[in-house]
């Protein structure tokens, strides 16, 4: 249940070998009548980070835990807040530009990478299969269990 893989004593066991954490995004950032509340984040200047909005998120933090990749991000209507005016690229640009989550989870990649490819810094010669994989392994190898 919730409850118990909220509770302390299941946050001791996997913090042995959880290095990160997806949560469900409202879980990240509150929703009330399918709106965020972006105006408040903005103001604050909070980045995911450092945002702490239930008390469980705080103790996995306190754990040294990240939450890097919440789920799950959908094109329909109905998932998407009103904010965003049901546009896809727009909750893309708010919860990795504004939020500064690392990752994410989507049933739509499609559209994420389009996404990516828009507003990516990186040349066109840098996106060769080759090179990124080498720079996802560059942030794996960190976190590789000797």
């Amino acid at each position: 249940t919730y409850t118990e893989i909220t509770s302390d004593v299941y946050r001791n066991y996997i913090k042995q070998y959880v290095v990160r954490i997806g949560p469900w995004k409202e879980t990240v950032v509150q929703v009330n009548n399918n709106y965020m509340p972006t105006d408040l984040v903005k103001k604050l200047s909070l980045k995911l980070k450092v945002l702490i909005v239930e008390p469980v998120l705080r103790d996995i933090k306190a754990m040294r835990m990240q939450i890097s990749h919440p789920y799950t991000y959908r094109n329909e209507n109905e998932f998407l807040h009103l904010n965003f005016s049901q546009d896809p690229d727009k909750e893309y640009e708010y919860w990795i530009n504004e939020i500064g989550i690392d990752g994410l989870f989507t049933d739509f990649t499609g559209s994420l990478h389009n996404y990516q490819e828009w507003t990516s810094p990186l040349s066109e010669t840098s996106k060769s299969p080759r090179q990124l994989l080498g720079q996802i392994v560059s942030l794996v190898i960190p976190y590789a269990k000797a």
